[in-house]
C-alpha cells in the first residue's frame, strides 16, 4: 500500500572522527583538503617479523586518558577511539540531558577488543587455568563498543551492534535511520570503530593483501591496501523535529545486498556494488545525473578497484565521467569496520564545505579504471549536491548511502511498513535430528558437542568453518519448512542477519598462538577470514544463494532476539523481501573459562553449542507464492534504559558490587515493548532461566500468563535461546496450542522482545 504524504527524511546535525590524519572533525577536514597521509610505520605492536610495516595509526589517544576509573579494565582501545568520536558528535549538536538519555547508539566494528587480548587468547590454550586475563576478555565481544560508548555518554535509547566487515559502520548508519523513521528513537548517534590489532595485521598480510608501501587505489601499479584505525560516527534526527531543524545534509538512500559470491573476493562483474548504487539513488528518489561525488570503497587491491570502477561506470553509463570519485583510504587506511562511517564522513565534509577530497599517489589510471572522473593527487573544488559513499565487506557484504542537500530529493508517496511473518524454522542442537522440530519442547537431551551432526553438501560446504555449518545447516532447515524457491529471482531479495556472541574464539586464540610462537609469516592465510565475526552472515548467504542484505549482530545472551529483530526491521523497510535470522554458538574453551567466573555462571548446565534459525518473509508476497504462515510478527525490537557504568558486569571477587532494583524500569520497559499489550492476551512466554521479577511483571504487563516456557534446556547454555523461544513459539502457535507468545530477554540496560501472533488470514497451503 503507498500513501501521500510529506517525505519521512532524516538528517545529519553532528559528527564526530578520529583518524590517523585528525582527531577533530576540523582537523580530519583540514587534512583531508590537503591531501595529508597518516600512514606510516606501526608502533602500535611489534611488526618486525611482518612482510609489511605500514599502517595508518591514530596518534595521541590513549585508553587510560578516556575510560572511567572503574571501566579501565573493560575499556579496549576500539572503545576508546569510540568514545572520542562520539563524544564530539554529541557535543557539536548541544542536545539537553533528557535529549541524549533518549538517544540510540549503533556502531559497527570488527576487532573490538582484539588487540587487547590477543596475547591473552593465546596464553589461555596454554594454561586453561589461568584467570589475570578473564577480566579483559570482557572487552573482546563485538557489543562492547557500543556499551561503553552508551555507558560513557548516558545514551538510553536503543543500542545495536552490526558486523558485515568492511561495511560495518555504513550499515549501523543505515539501522539508525531506520530506527528514526520507525519512531524508536528521536536521535542517533550513528558509525563505526576499529583499532589496528596483530589479528588483522597478520591476516590480511597472509592473504597478500597489504602493500608494504603507502597505497595508491586506482593506480595501474598498485598492489594492495593498507591497514588503518579509526573511529567515525554522525548525530542523525528527524528533519521535521526541533533537533532536525539544524541539519542541511539528509541520508536520502540506502542500498544494502549481498553478492552470494566468495568470503574474500568481490565479484568481477561488479554486480553487488551496482546494484547497492542503484537501490541507494533509487530510494533517495533522486535521478543519477545528480550525483556529483562518490566516496569509493577504493581499497588499492587489484580486483576491488576494477570491480568499482565497472559498477561505477554501470551505473552513470554516459554520466560516468562527470562523476568525482575518489578514495580517503589513500590517507586514512583502510579502517575495517569504521571504513563506511569515515568514509560517510568524507562525503558530509566534501558537500558542505565544497571540495572533493584526493585520491593521493594515483599517478597513472589502470586502464580498467579510466572510465571514471578520479580527484587524483590533489582535492578540488566543487558543488557537490549529492553523493554516494560505499562500503563492500568481506563475504560480498555491499552497502550504499546517498546523501543529499536538505531539498535536493523530492517529496513522494511513501509504501506502508510491511507485516512480517514465519514461514519456517530449523534447529541444530545435541540430540535432535534435523527432521525433529517437535523435539524442541523436549529438554531431555543432553547439551554436549554436535560432532559431525551437520548434514550439509561437503562440496559445497568446505569453506565453512563449525560456526558456519552450523548456521548454513539450521537456514537450510528452515527453508525447507518454508517451502522457499531456490531460483535466483526469489533468493535475490532475501538475506541473512546471523546473531553470536562469541564467534569462533578458540579459532582466534589458535591463529594469535601461531602467530605469536612461530612469526607472522606462518598465519594461514585460509583461516584467516572465517574469524571476522561477520564470516557466518557471509557463509550462509553464498551457501544459499541469498543477494539480500547480510550482517552479523551481537548482543549477549540477546544475540539470537537481536537477529530476528534486525531481519524483521529490514523486511519492514521494503529492502528485502525474505530474511533468515539465525544464532549460532559453537564450543569455545577460552568462553568456559571466561564465564565461569561470573555469579550468573552458578547452578548453569555446562556451556553447549547450537543453532537456530527463524525464516521470515513479507506477509503479501508470502501469501502471493502460497506460503503457509506459521506466526506473524507482532512486534520485534529493544528498548533500554540509561546506561550506568555500575552494570558492568562483575566477577565473584566483587560479587554484589553494582546490583540495583530494576523493576521499575523493566516496568516501563514492557509498556515501552510491546505498544499494544492488551491486544496480546495472556501470552505464552518464552524466558531463558526463568527470571522472576521478568515473569512477575509480564503478568501484570499482559494481564496474565498461558504458561511459562523456559528456554534453556532447549537450546543448551548458550546465546543462540532468543531464536530457540522464537522457533518454538512460532511452532506452538501454527499447532494451535496458543494464539499469542512472546518471547524476552533481558540484559544489563536492555530489554529484548519479540511478540508472536496468529495468522488466521486466508494463506494457501
Amino acid at each position: 500500500m503507498r500513501v501521500t504524504a510529506p517525505r519521512d527524511r532524516v538528517v545529519v546535525v553532528g559528527m564526530g572522527v578520529v583518524t590517523s590524519i585528525g582527531t577533530s572533525r576540523a582537523d580530519f577536514a583540514r587534512a583531508l583538503r590537503e591531501g595529508a597521509s597518516g600512514i606510516a610505520e606501526v608502533t602500535l605492536f611489534d611488526v618486525s617479523d611482518q612482510k609489511t610495516r605500514l599502517a595508518a595509526e591514530v596518534r595521541g589517544i590513549r585508553v587510560a586518558d578516556v575510560a572511567s576509573a572503574r571501566a579501565k579494565e573493560t575499556t579496549s582501545r576500539s572503545d576508546a577511539l569510540a568514545i572520542v568520536a562520539a563524544d564530539e558528535a554529541l557535543r557539536s549538536v548541544g542536545l539537553s540531558a533528557g535529549e541524549v538519555a533518549r538517544a540510540g547508539v549503533f556502531v559497527g566494528t570488527t576487532t573490538a577488543g582484539m588487540l587487547e587480548n590477543e596475547a591473552h587468547l593465546a596464553a589461555l590454550l596454554v594454561d586453561p587455568r589461568a584467570t589475570d586475563p578473564l577480566r579483559s576478555l570482557l572487552s573482546h565481544p563485538i557489543s562492547a563498543p557500543a556499551d561503553r560508548v552508551a555507558e560513557s555518554l548516558g545514551l538510553g535509547g536503543p543500542r545495536r551492534t552490526v558486523c558485515s566487515a568492511c561495511s560495518s559502520g555504513a550499515h549501523a548508519i543505515a539501522m539508525a535511520r531506520d530506527a528514526i523513521l520507525r519512531g524508536d528513537c528521536d536521535v542517533a548517534l550513528a558509525g563505526g570503530t576499529d583499532a589496528l590489532c596483530r589479528l588483522t595485521y597478520s591476516g590480511f598480510n597472509a592473504l597478500g593483501a597489504l602493500d608494504g608501501d603507502p597505497c595508491r587505489p586506482f593506480d595501474e601499479s598498485r598492489r594492495g591496501l593498507n591497514l588503518g584505525e579509526a573511529a567515525a560516527f554522525l548525530v542523525l534526527a528527524r528533519a521535521s523535529s526541533a533537533i532536525g531543524a539544524r541539519g542541511e545534509i539528509e541520508i536520502a538512500g540506502i542500498g544494502s545486498v549481498s553478492e552470494a559470491h566468495h568470503i574474500t573476493n568481490p565479484l568481477a562483474s561488479g554486480e553487488g556494488a551496482r546494484r547497492a548504487m542503484e537501490l541507494a539513488i533509487r530510494d533517495a528518489g533522486i535521478d543519477r545525473a545528480q550525483i556529483g561525488f562518490v566516496s569509493a570503497h577504493g581499497t588499492g587491491t587489484p580486483l576491488n578497484d576494477r570491480m568499482e570502477c565497472k559498477a561505477i561506470t554501470d551505473v552513470f553509463g554516459a554520466h560516468a565521467g562527470s562523476v568525482w570519485v575518489s578514495s580517503t583510504k589513500s590517507q586514512v587506511g583502510h579502517t575495517l569496520g569504521a571504513a563506511g562511517a569515515v568514509e560517510a564522513v568524507a562525503a558530509i565534509l566534501a558537500m558542505e564545505q565544497g571540495f572533493v577530497p584526493p585520491t593521493l599517489r594515483l599517478q597513472a589510471i589502470d586502464p580498467a579504471c579510466s572510465g571514471v572522473r578520479h580527484v587524483g593527487s590533489s582535492s578540488q573544488t566543487a558543488r557537490i549536491d549529492a553523493c554516494l559513499s560505499s562500503s563492500f565487506g568481506f563475504g560480498g557484504a555491499d552497502v550504499s548511502l546517498c546523501f543529499v542537500k536538505r531539498g535536493v530529493a523530492p517529496d513522494r508517496a511513501r509504501t506502508a511498513r510491511r507485516s512480517v511473518v514465519i514461514t519456517g524454522v530449523g534447529a541444530r542442537r545435541a540430540g535432535m535430528g534435523r527432521e525433529s522440530l517437535a523435539s524442541l519442547e523436549d529438554p531431555a537431551a543432553t547439551p554436549v558437542a554436535l560432532a559431525g551432526a551437520d548434514q550439509l553438501d561437503p562440496a559445497r560446504a568446505r569453506r565453512l568453518d563449525r560456526l558456519a555449518r552450523l548456521a548454513a545447516d539450521a537456514t537450510e532447515q528452515a527453508l525447507t519448512e518454508a517451502g522457499f524457491p531456490s531460483d535466483a529471482a526469489s533468493r535475490s531479495r532475501a538475506g541473512a542477519a546471523v546473531g553470536t556472541m562469541w564467534g569462533s574464539l578458540d579459532a582466534s586464540a589458535a591463529f594469535m598462538k601461531r602467530v605469536l610462537e612461530l612469526g607472522a609469516t606462518k598465519a594461514m592465510p585460509a583461516d584467516f577470514p572465517n574469524l571476522v565475526l561477520s564470516s557466518a552472515a557471509g557463509h550462509v548467504s553464498i551457501f544459499h544463494g541469498l543477494k539480500g542484505p547480510a550482517w552479523t549482530v551481537s548482543a549477549f545472551d540477546a544475540s539470537g532476539l537481536a537477529a530476528v529483530a534486525s531481519a524483521a526491521e529490514e523486511i519492514g523497510t521494503g529492502r528485502a523481501d525474505a530474511m533468515v535470522a539465525a544464532a549460532v554458538e559453537v564450543q569455545n574453551m577460552v568462553v568456559d573459562r571466561v564465564l565461569e567466573v561470573f555469579p550468573q555462571a552458578e547452578g548453569r548446565p555446562q556451556r553447549a553449542e547450537g543453532a537456530a534459525a527463524v525464516w521470515l518473509e513479507d506477509a503479501e508476497r508470502a501469501s502471493a507464492r502460497g506460503a503457509k504462515s506459521l506466526a506473524r510478527v507482532a512486534f520485534a525490537g529493544q528498548a533500554t534504559w540509561c546506561p550506568d557504568e555500575t552494570k558492568i558486569p562483575t566477577p565473584k571477587a566483587e560479587e554484589g558490587a553494582g546490583e540495583g532494583a530494576r523493576s521499575g524500569s523493566i516496568r516501563a520497559l514492557l509498556t515501552a515493548l510491546m505498544p499494544h499489550p492488551s491486544r496480546i492476551a495472556r501470552p505464552r512466554l518464552y524466558v531463558s532461566q526463568r527470571q522472576d521479577e521478568l515473569v512477575k511483571l509480564s503478568e501484570v504487563a499482559f494481564g496474565g500468563l498461558e504458561s511459562i516456557v523456559d528456554i534453556e534446556p532447549r537450546a543448551g547454555a548458550n546465546e543462540t535461546h532468543g531464536a530457540v523461544g522464537v522457533a518454538m513459539a512460532a511452532l506452538a502457535i501454527a499447532r494451535g496450542d496458543v494464539s499469542h507468545a512472546i518471547v524476552l530477554q533481558e540484559i544489563d540496560g536492555a530489554l529484548w522482545g519479540v511478540a508472536l501472533t496468529s495468522d488466521r488470514q486466508a494463506l494457501r497451503t
